[in-house]
């Protein structure tokens, strides 16, 4: 194992009103998948590192979206759910990041009328990218 790479996931959404305090909670789920997920991946893979490697990820956007939205006018973009991320890493004892990065994920969920109208269609879709997708991105950056 790697005793070398830290990471650090932080939510980074600044909106205050109610509505906003359930995303963040939302985002701070996803942010304990994400750590979980990337410190998960470590153990299994045979990483060397000489230098301490520390991992600082930002959750920019975590928002489920709006069902009613995505029923009325899905295909136009409406009622999506997104989650944003950032990252960078610095080696060393330096905090000058060598390796920057970010991605933004969205999806209607619209695979089918059912799944569009599902309550939980975005929070599923957030924690699915927190804990599979966004862990594969920020790795095949990392560790090329």
């Amino acid at each position: 194992m790697d005793n070398h790479t830290i990471f650090k996931v932080e939510v980074d959404i600044k909106n205050k009103d109610a509505k906003y305090s359930y995303y963040n909670r939302l985002a701070n789920e996803a942010a304990k998948n994400l750590q979980t997920a990337l410190e998960t991946k470590l153990q299994k893979q045979n990483v060397k590192a000489d230098l301490k490697r520390v991992v600082r990820i930002k959750i920019k956007t975590c928002d489920p979206g709006s069902r009613g939205g995505r029923i009325c006018c899905g295909e136009l973009g409406v009622g999506w759910a997104k989650f944003a991320i950032s990252w960078e890493v610095s080696e060393g004892d330096s905090n000058d990041a060598v390796v920057l990065g970010k991605k933004a994920y969205e999806t209607s969920g619209a695979i089918g009328f059912e799944d569009m109208c599902s309550p939980d269609v975005g929070e599923n879709f957030i924690f699915q990218t927190a804990s599979v997708d966004a862990p594969s991105d920020i790795w095949r950056t990392i560790f090329k």
